[in-house]
């Protein structure tokens, strides 16, 4: 049998009333209010949590060359100030604790987005990238470049933000030099000796 909250607060008032006739506590109903406030913290986590997850899939389906970096950080500070504005009981909660950590992740790896998108990146800096993050070794960048950002996320880049980072520098410091390089090979096949 399945009782509504009014019904068991009127059933704990009438035990009560019954319990001062009798000079006896047996059963102690402070609790209920207890069990009602965390029911109520309970609720609001659990449709916070849920918005949250439902709007983090909705970004982790788009192709990451299409997101935009900014909206995706903005959303997920938005999430964070969702989250940090439920009452400070629920987090010590383990879904409290898990979906800020997953959405301080989101945010390292849509800070990666742009350092991915360099047009610097050649397709030794994409295997080195993959090898970084033990992805599949026989994926090139074509490829690479065609993953939803979830996919992105699976493959663990915001756990090697900085070594991208330094990937990414390499490959611009490589992209440089082959310019420069460039320049001089036109001007010495424009030299007649």
């Amino acid at each position: 049998m399945i009782y509504s909250q009014k019904q068991l607060d009127k059933q704990a008032l009438d035990y009560k009333q019954l319990q001062s006739l009798l000079d006896t506590n047996i059963v102690d109903f402070s609790k209920l209010d207890l069990f009602r406030e965390t029911l109520k913290h309970l609720t609001l986590t659990w449709k916070t949590v849920k918005d949250i997850r439902q709007n983090l899939e909705e970004i982790k389906q788009e192709q990451w060359q299409k997101l935009d970096s900014k909206q995706v950080l903005l959303s997920s500070d938005k999430h964070l100030e969702n989250l940090q504005s439920l009452p400070k009981l629920v987090r010590s909660w383990d879904i409290y604790t898990f979906t800020e950590d997953h959405i301080k992740r989101i945010k390292i790896c849509a800070q990666l987005l742009d350092d991915l998108s360099n047009s610097a990146l050649r397709t030794r800096h994409w295997k080195q990238l993959i090898r970084l993050t033990g992805g599949n070794t026989l994926m090139d960048s074509d490829t690479f470049r065609q993953l939803t950002f979830g996919k992105l996320f699976t493959l663990s880049f915001q756990d090697h933000a900085d070594e991208i980072r330094a990937t990414v520098k390499r490959a611009e410091k490589d992209f440089q030099l082959e310019s420069t390089l460039k320049t001089y090979e036109e001007i010495w096949l424009s030299k007649t000796f």
